[in-house]
């Protein structure tokens, strides 16, 4: 009994007999079976079968080559090419081939393909067998002549220009508040610490290919969140991922990235009904409700902290004070790693909901909780009552708990493309990469989402599988996420800036006048300062644009409604104009 794996190869899979003879003698060569029988020999080409379920060990796992999300192109023979003409035996000859041909002068095999691919493809895959039982395989060059498909447009030009922004290379550096899922990491800062998450995750975005290794779960999907520090929304427009320097089943194969607006909810007390805020020193008060900055927002995690988006990396911290109250400073888990003895001086409990009232209970002082003064504007730690004054509620919208699933949105997935086991960096090399391209001169594995125009102020990446299902940790040596970094909120202070130009706008005909250089006729008054704009400052310093209601046909009878004048000077105070120069 013959089995054909998914190269096409025929071998035994088993030999029986039930007592009797077998008419014919079969064996397998390649891709052929040969019957023999009573001196004549005959030649069968069976078809190739990719789906088919294999037994052996072997045909096992070459068939997990096509469950990689490869397509199969073409597979059989090369033509043979024997010791004539030369094997190309003088190295660095120049090849000269084209789209239709090979180079004539040199030896090659070829196989056409023009009656099998029409279908486009981002990366190709060619898998070899030798000719004799050799492990290796030896070429000069191989290539695949072809159309190339049309690029992908830039995300310089996908992302609209009214995200106003600063292009980057890593959105994510830097950012001290990283939360790793179903792992663990090794890295510590000294010898009483514990591994800390914040220490081991600069690697991921440090510049440079020093390896992050993450220690899994067993069966749970390994995943990363980020809150970079500057607290900017951001645009991403692909992901990039350094592969490291050894351990290729180690690597992501799968990715799943989601984005989620900023965090932090509004902390009330039930008593005075006043909200806690940071302030400028640093420590927590209480104050009006109705604030809108970021200094009014908290949130927790997994451990029980308490941090805020106005300074990423910041703890309530219930031991230390100032002038009576606690202070808000950099969280011990940094340094000293998740669950060390010193860190849980940042750590809390709440006793109810996060949707309903809840105490904040301290679990380094045990059965101490934060309490509202009656008067002034002070939270404090005191002995646990279960009193009002000890009872909180979210009072705003937002995410509270950033460990939980809550609010994320799928940006992009999929499976990330291959690379060999052997395509590794070296520890310690810089990367040398822009918003616009990765280093190409690393080890890489990249996805761009070009068509990805919603800001998000963190992120998360989870790695459903990996390359290799035996693999017990997962690495990599630089996780890049290129995009914009918006100047002003979520949407880069479009919005403001469209109403602040509409109303300098409407003021226009009113204040600007100036020396005449031009008159178009039957404008906008949008077309009318772009104009101006494209001039030059040099050349025109504003304009008068008439609409049906203008003072101007009462002195000029040759201004029509639609009209633009270009000014080459203005005089008075000129107006908003060069507003009109810096916004357009």
């Amino acid at each position: 009994v013959y089995s054909m794996d998914n190269y096409g190869m025929w071998s035994e899979y088993d030999k029986f007999s039930t007592g009797g003879s077998f008419w014919t003698d079969v064996k397998a060569h390649g891709h052929k079976i040969i019957s023999a029988s009573e001196g004549s020999a005959s030649v069968a080409e069976y078809p190739y079968i990719h789906d088919r379920v294999l037994k052996t060990p072997l045909a096992t796992l070459e068939a997990s080559f096509y469950d990689d999300n490869w397509e199969v192109i073409s597979q059989g023979d090369l033509p043979w090419r024997n010791a004539t003409p030369t094997r190309n035996g003088v190295a660095g000859v120049t090849i000269e081939s084209t789209m239709y041909e090979g180079d004539s002068e040199l030896s090659y095999t070829e196989v056409s393909l023009f009656d099998v691919s029409w279908k486009w493809f981002s990366e190709y895959r060619i898998t070899w067998e030798a000719r004799n039982s050799s492990e290796s395989v030896e070429m000069t060059q191989v290539e695949l002549p072809g159309l190339l498909g049309k690029d992908r447009e830039l995300a310089i030009h996908s992302i609209p220009r009214s995200f106003k922004g600063s292009w980057h290379a890593n959105l994510l550096q830097y950012s001290n508040d990283v939360e790793i899922f179903n792992g663990f990491v090794y890295e510590k800062s000294c010898n009483y610490c514990r591994p800390s998450w914040g220490l081991a995750s600069i690697k991921i975005f440090d510049g440079s290919t020093n390896r992050f290794k993450m220690g899994l779960h067993g069966g749970r999907i390994p995943a990363l969140s980020f809150r970079p520090n500057d607290g900017r929304y951001s645009i991403t427009s692909g992901m990039r991922i350094y592969t490291a320097n050894n351990d290729g089943g180690a690597d992501p194969k799968r990715y799943l990235l989601q984005g989620r607006n900023k965090p932090g909810v509004k902390i009330k007390d039930v008593v005075t009904e006043s909200c806690w805020y940071i302030t400028n020193d640093n420590t927590i008060a209480t104050g009006n409700c109705t604030n809108d900055g970021d200094e009014y927002l908290f949130y927790t995690n997994g451990w029980g902290e308490i941090r805020s988006p106005l300074h990423i990396g910041r703890c309530v911290d219930p031991t230390t004070y100032l002038y009576g109250h606690m202070e808000f400073s950099t969280c011990h888990s940094y340094e000293r790693g998740e669950n060390q003895t010193k860190t849980r001086d940042n750590y809390f409990t709440f006793n109810g909901t996060l949707d309903g009232m809840f105490s904040m209970k301290s679990v380094k002082l045990g059965d101490k909780c934060i309490e509202q003064y009656l008067t002034g504007n002070v939270v404090n730690l005191r002995p646990c009552t279960g009193n009002n004054t000890q009872q909180f509620f979210v009072a705003s919208e937002g995410v509270f708990n950033v460990s939980s699933d809550e609010a994320w949105e799928e940006i992009s997935s999929g499976i990330l493309p291959w690379r060999s086991k052997h395509s590794r960096n070296a520890i310690g090399q810089a990367i040398s990469s822009t918003f616009a391209e990765a280093d190409d001169d690393l080890n890489l594995i990249e996805v761009k989402f070009y068509e990805n125009t919603q800001p998000y102020y963190e992120y998360k990446v989870s790695f459903p599988e990996l390359r290799s299902k035996n693999a017990d940790h997962m690495h990599f040596a630089e996780l890049e996420l290129p995009g914009k970094k918006l100047f002003d909120g979520i949407d880069g202070g479009a919005v403001a800036r469209q109403r602040e130009v509409e109303t300098m706008f409407q003021h226009s005909y009113e204040c600007i006048f100036g020396s005449k250089k031009e008159l178009l006729k039957d404008t906008t008054r949008q077309e009318c300062a772009r104009a101006c704009v494209d001039l030059g400052l040099d050349q025109c310093e504003g304009f008068n644009y008439v609409t049906e209601d203008s003072l101007y046909p009462s002195y000029d009878p040759n201004y029509e409604p639609n009209d633009c004048q270009l000014l080459s000077e203005v005089f008075r105070d000129g107006c908003n104009n060069l507003y009109y120069k810096l916004e357009l």
